[in-house]
């Protein structure tokens, strides 16, 4: 006897850079700070952990660049609580899991943007970049009962 459940897993965005400016001697520098990354997906796997009852799993996105040179903070990961004994199907590539106390990195989250301090010429100064999208997929997951 099995149990199918199919379950959606997203990393989150990168955070996108700034666009800032600080004012010396009349003069325009640029101080914007990059975006954060995004959170990955990790699978935990352990014997004393139950079937989950959701089907969607998304991570946290990074947080934009601010002023001063501030870099955005990198989004929280989130962790899926599996139990041993299961086969995943992941891209159609099957992986049955028996070790306990397992980790697995499945998604790594997006790159954070730049921001424009980077580009130290005046005419490249207003540029900044946006974040990567972060990575989507489903995976089944089939528990098997002796």
């Amino acid at each position: 006897m099995f149990i199918i459940k199919k379950i959606l897993l997203k990393s989150g965005n990168g955070g996108n850079g700034c666009i800032s400016y600080k004012i010396l001697n009349n003069k325009f520098y640029a101080n914007g700070g990059n975006g954060g990354d995004g959170g990955d997906i990790f699978i935990f796997f352990n014997n004393n952990f139950k079937i989950p009852n959701y089907n969607l799993f998304i991570s946290q996105n990074g947080f934009n660049g601010l002023n001063k040179l501030k870099s955005g903070k990198k989004g929280k990961d989130k962790i899926l609580k599996l139990p041993i004994g299961i086969c995943l199907e992941i891209n159609k590539q099957k992986k049955y899991i028996v070790k306990n106390n397992y980790f697995l990195k499945i998604l790594k989250g997006g790159k954070g943007g730049i921001g424009n301090y980077l580009y130290k010429k005046y005419y490249n100064s207003k540029i900044a970049n946006f974040g990567k999208k972060g990575k989507m997929i489903f995976i089944n997951c089939i528990f098997f009962f002796f």
